[in-house]
């Protein structure tokens, strides 16, 4: 009688810690997520109050939170209100640059002759721009007082006040018509002709011309320049080493081009409804809701509510089935 209660206590606890270790793994530390069309519109000049006031509640709950963008630091802190704090942790430039709890954890540039080289294969190509984001000093802290804008080269200013009118996910300005060498170069991107021929001729001569490169796509008539096989899944990996953490503590949210290899990464990854049908085939899961409905926020405050457990109720209800 003493053998089998002993070994039924034994099994008792033996389930115990099997439930433990189940909750540890399912509990989340770090939300990040991708900007445009993920976490607000594109055309939105700000990141919506819900999802801010979400934001908020996650790290007060103990979850951290980071953008993990193609935008470069200082494109994406307008998005904020100039606020560096919701840039303490972000990824940055596809990659490029990673912030950890309010260090530089990586920074990585493009060459000055890779634009070079890019220019003089676009210049045959019709309706089609190189722009650079014109950065302040990546280093914390961010200094906030800076308006840069996206530079694009040899253009007059008739081109960018026509850009200005029909592109409102960015701000366009008079770029030299020169590559400088004096420059970082973090965020780079080509403007392309919105005639699906034209765009997909260009693309294809580039990246022949300029193998060391892609080209990822975000959104109809943009190209994010990025160094050949460097993507978001890469800065992922350095903040996560920095942070010590592992992946399963970690939700990422994406829409599209520029996330996919993030999306397959990252096991609690979380596609929005409004999101590619290549984004939904690859992510772990598909929201049922979208950025009009700010699903972001809402998958936050389920968070919060089911104290960052990824399977608790409150989560599941925004999977799609």
């Amino acid at each position: 009688m003493y053998g089998i209660g002993f070994v039924n206590l034994y099994a008792l606890q033996s389930l115990l810690l099997l439930q433990l270790k189940h909750l540890r793994d399912s509990m989340i530390k770090l939300v990040l997520s991708d900007m445009d069309e993920t976490l607000k519109r594109a055309n939105e000049p700000l990141v919506p109050k819900r999802t801010l006031k979400a934001i908020t509640a996650l790290k007060e709950a103990g979850i951290d939170f980071g953008p993990a963008t193609g935008r470069s630091a200082y494109d994406t802190l307008p998005f904020y209100g100039f606020d560096a704090r919701y840039l303490q942790t972000a990824i940055c430039g596809s990659g490029k640059v990673v912030y950890g709890k309010g260090a530089l954890v990586a920074k990585r540039v493009l060459p000055a002759k890779t634009l070079e080289r890019i220019l003089q294969v676009i210049a045959k190509h019709k309706d089609t721009y190189l722009a650079y984001f014109d950065e302040g000093p990546a280093e914390p802290p961010l200094d906030v007082s800076i308006r840069p804008a996206w530079m694009i080269f040899g253009v007059t200013q008739a081109q960018v006040d026509y850009i200005n009118a029909h592109y409102d996910s960015f701000t366009a300005a008079q770029g030299p018509n020169t590559v400088p060498h004096d420059k970082d170069f973090i965020s780079v991107g080509i403007l392309a002709p919105q005639d699906r021929l034209a765009r997909e001729a260009m693309f294809d001569d580039v990246l022949t011309q300029i193998p060391e490169i892609d080209l990822v796509s975000p959104y109809t008539g943009w190209y994010d320049v990025n160094p050949k096989g460097f993507s978001k899944a890469d800065g992922f990996k350095i903040l996560l080493e920095y942070l010590n953490l592992t992946p399963d503590e970690v939700v990422f949210c994406g829409d599209s081009g520029n996330d996919l290899t993030l999306l397959e990464l990252s096991p609690h990854s979380f596609c929005v409804g409004n999101g590619s049908d290549e984004a939904k085939a690859l992510a772990t899961y598909t929201l049922n809701g979208t950025v009009d409905e700010e699903i972001v926020a809402q998958l936050m405050e389920a968070l919060v509510a089911d104290g960052g457990d990824i399977s608790g109720p409150h989560v599941q209800a925004l999977i799609e089935r």
